[in-house]
């Protein structure tokens, strides 16, 4: 799969990671581009967009397509003036390292809820 920037990911951790970006893709890469995406994915094949280097990156720091997803959806739930960061700067790897305790926290018992509390308190 290195031709669509997946070297290192199975066909199926691949489209997990995409299936995840779906719906909080790390950069829009446009309607035409996204409507071609979907069809690769709908043929099996993970899309050639630039969403790899964002999931090897989440992965690294103990994210996998799961725990991403729910910590997005957990991100939602911050109350308005407390947000860690704007929605843009919240999906580039060099800011998932604040983040980097969450999938320990929440592996350890932890709320979803309760672990973007604890964390983004520290990184105020």
């Amino acid at each position: 799969m290195s031709d669509t920037g997946w070297t290192g990911f199975t066909t199926e951790r691949a489209l997990a990671w995409c299936r995840v970006f779906f719906d909080f893709p790390p950069v829009f890469p446009g309607a035409g581009n996204m409507a071609l995406a979907y069809r690769a994915f709908g043929d099996g094949r993970p899309p050639g967009l630039d969403w790899a280097r964002f999931a090897h990156a989440a992965e690294e720091l103990g994210f996998d397509p799961d725990l991403y997803y729910l910590f997005r959806l957990a991100l939602g739930d911050i109350p308005f003036g407390r947000k860690a960061a704007t929605w843009e700067e919240r999906t580039t790897p060099a800011d998932l390292a604040p983040w980097a305790r969450w999938p320990q926290l929440v592996r350890s018992g932890t709320t979803p809820l309760r672990a973007v509390a604890l964390i983004s308190r520290s990184i105020r």
